[in-house]
């Protein structure tokens, strides 16, 4: 009997001799598993070309699995099998922590840290920098894995896709990139909407399966609407009717007045199958996680685009739930790009919230002072919170780079790196280093790396704790606070300075963000103490009560 992991993906590979006229829209292929515990798991299959299907399931439980497939083809239809789910090699796919919910646990019940690179780098525009330009090359296999690579070596575990956004190039230079549709014409863009892009599948399975290695859980973002949202992406974009799509250009020559439209049976009917077919290529991954869109509660304050926001929670909602029947390992969902719209943070669909802080690093006490007040926003929405991306003009401010993610940290969500508009990577090097003539690698990774190193090292219960500056009875300078009050306090010091408070008897340890060095100092008493970082850098300072009986 075949043995497969607990969490990993089992997969049947199935034939037929039959030549149907389109495969991808003529078969249905599903099949349910079962370990005897509850009611069968249905699972869709998919065409992967040249006459085989494929199904993947990712087994939640250890003990012997049956399935059956079920196929109005009959070369494919009552295929029988086990398997046998054995001891879990990984910790499993991410969630919210159910008795914290405003951090992420893993599938195994434990807390799961997370370091969020954010939003992988897109083109723009071009503004006032000369790398915001727009036709750089689209990423390369390689040049993803050299950037996974280095988010493993770093034990950076989140990215979040934004391929939508090549969208704003006027051709398709590699269609194994994107888009999900059969590329027809890539000088114009033009697409069978019939048909899936099974390099671009193949090439993404391949991207997935070396992130999970690396450990890194990746956004596979699903819908596509900020890319709609702008003439010059419109023209170009696969589901304009003139480019082989569903849908005609609303009255501003884009797609954003027709995207969100529900009673387009043709249209909804499309999604439906991408969807289908998405989810049962890619949900067996533990690693991936589903942005459901891209921007539409920022860009929705433009009033240009006069969208209600009713309307976005309505077509989240539709998608988000149709993707949660067909999705029985239940990867967690996110709307993509909330706002501060509380429709769309507080929606059902939205796990977890991923949205955007643009504040100027130029001076660092406003810098994390806003830092500090988005955390103490989002913390009363009642779930994790992420960053897509920071300020877009500080792409080489390291040292204030790494200063927001620990105020991030103490002010209780999760920062993601600068905007990025530049490629990924080329010859193995991230393009950003030879941007701003860096030797090796942004110092941003090391630095990341030592916080986590921080989290892992000092065992602080950081899933239990909450944003606390009220603890600060003083303090000087930019000096933040995540604390479990009366047990665990961590103090960021951003630029030296001191604070006060009322502390329980307690162990002391200040960590140097800059070396990963380590202090630890004498045991405090119970009772006001004036903590002062030891020089005009950065510190973060642990304190841990101690056991009762260790005191008394």
């Amino acid at each position: 009997m075949e043995k497969i992991a607990r969490w990993e993906a089992f997969e049947i590979t199935l034939h037929s001799p039959k030549t149907w006229a389109n495969p991808f829209l003529d078969v249905a292929l599903c099949a349910d598993f079962t370990d005897g515990t509850g009611a069968p798991l249905r699972v869709d299959g998919f065409f992967d070309g040249d006459g085989c299907w494929k199904i993947r399931f990712a087994p939640m439980r250890e003990g012997a699995w049956q399935y059956q497939t079920f196929s109005n083809d009959e070369s494919l239809h009552g295929q029988k099998g086990e398997f046998s789910c054995t001891p879990p090699i990984s910790r499993g796919g991410l969630t919210v922590n159910p008795a914290f919910p405003r951090w992420f646990a893993r599938a195994d019940g434990e807390p799961g840290w997370i370091v969020n690179d954010g939003w992988y780098p897109h083109p723009l525009f071009g503004f006032t920098l000369p790398f915001e330009g727009l036709e750089f090359p689209k990423p390369t296999e390689e040049d993803m894995r050299t950037y996974l690579k280095i988010l493993g070596d770093h034990k950076v575990n989140m990215t979040i896709e934004v391929d939508q956004l090549y969208a704003r190039q006027s051709k398709l230079e590699d269609a194994t990139f994107n888009w999900p549709w059969e590329v027809v014409d890539a000088q114009t863009n033009r697409i069978d909407k019939n048909a899936f892009n099974l390099d671009f599948y193949r090439r993404m399975d391949r991207t997935l399966a070396y992130a999970k290695e690396q450990g890194v859980f990746y956004g596979f973002e699903l819908l596509f609407d900020n890319s709609v949202s702008r003439v010059d992406e419109w023209s170009h974009h696969p589901l304009n009717r003139k480019n082989g799509g569903w849908l005609d250009a609303d009255a501003n020559g884009t797609g954003w007045g027709v995207i969100f439209d529900l009673d387009n049976a043709e249209y909804v009917a499309a999604m439906e199958r991408y969807l289908r077919y998405t989810v049962a290529r890619f949900g067996a991954y533990w690693n991936v996680y589903w942005a459901l869109g891209a921007e539409s509660g920022n860009l929705i304050r433009n009033p240009v685009w006069d969208m209600d926001v009713q309307t976005l929670a309505d077509w989240y909602g539709h998608w988000g739930d149709f993707v949660a029947r067909r999705d029985v390992h239940g990867r967690l969902q996110a709307i993509g790009d909330t706002g501060e719209q509380t429709a769309l943070i507080y929606h059902p669909r939205n796990q977890f919230t991923i949205t955007q802080e643009h504040t100027s690093m130029d001076e660092l006490q406003p810098f994390c002072d806003a830092t500090n007040a988005f955390g103490e926003r989002f913390w009363q929405y009642g779930r994790p919170s992420i960053i897509g991306e920071q300020d877009r003009h500080n792409c080489n401010k390291y040292d204030p780079e790494r200063k927001g993610y620990w105020v991030a940290f103490a002010s209780g969500f999760y920062m993601g790196r600068v905007d990025r508009h530049f490629g990924v990577a080329e010859n193995g090097r991230l393009i950003e280093s030879d941007l701003f003539g860096l030797p090796g690698i942004p110092p941003i990774y090391p630095d990341l790396l030592r916080m986590t190193e921080f989290v892992e090292q000092s065992g602080i219960p950081y899933w239990r704790m909450e944003p606390c500056d009220a603890a600060l009875l003083l303090s000087e300078g930019p000096v933040y606070c995540l604390a479990e009050p009366g047990e665990t306090y961590l103090v960021y010091f951003a630029a030296g300075g001191s604070a006060k408070l009322n502390l329980p008897a307690c162990r002391e340890t200040w960590y140097n963000p800059r070396t990963g060095g380590w202090k630890h100092c004498p045991e405090r008493k119970a009772g006001e103490h004036t903590l002062r970082a030891p020089d005009e850098e950065d510190w973060a300072v642990y304190l841990a009560a101690l056991p009762a009986q260790h005191h008394a």
